[in-house]
């Protein structure tokens, strides 16, 4: 199991899966929120610039994005 494997393989199961964005000025970002099996809410952003580039590049992270999620989809 290579490490990107390894660091998706904690999303299995997981529900309650939403999309969401978050503007900030001039930029938009795009990512997903979830529930993992123990509960914890976890956060995925795809990155990527003005220009397009970074596909495929993303963050986890168990913070909370600064702005309200729940009703942007």
């Amino acid at each position: 199991m290579d490490y990107f494997d390894k660091l998706l393989e904690q999303f299995r199961g997981a529900k309650n899966v939403k999309p969401f964005h978050i503007e900030e000025g001039n930029e938009k970002w795009y990512g997903l929120s979830m529930e993992l099996k123990n509960g914890e809410l976890k956060y995925i952003l795809f990155l990527r610039d003005e220009e397009g580039n970074g596909p495929g590049s993303f963050e986890i992270g168990d913070w909370e994005p600064e702005v309200d999620i729940s009703s942007i989809v």
